[in-house]
């Protein structure tokens, strides 16, 4: 699963409870246990940051690349 964040520079703290909301949506969804979640932040080649287990993100620095992803606006809902 793979997540874009827009407009805005975000610290671990947040990227990691981006990473868990996603995977918890994912399993809820899919029922998928261990879904590998890569949190993307950046606008540029340059400024371009992505966060995940390594393996996955080469994948999805591979498939940015190719041009290979297209993207969909998902909002997540506030928990608390």
């Amino acid at each position: 699963m793979l997540c874009r964040v827009l407009d805005d520079i975000l610290d671990l703290p947040k990227i990691h409870e981006i990473a868990g909301r996603m995977c918890a949506r994912v399993l809820a969804r899919h029922g998928e246990r261990s879904p590998n979640v890569v949190v993307v932040q950046g606008d540029t080649k340059e400024t371009l940051r992505l966060f995940g287990e390594s393996h996955a993100t080469g994948l999805i620095r591979a498939a940015l690349f190719n041009a290979a992803i297209a993207w969909s606006p998902l909002a997540l809902e506030e928990c608390g």
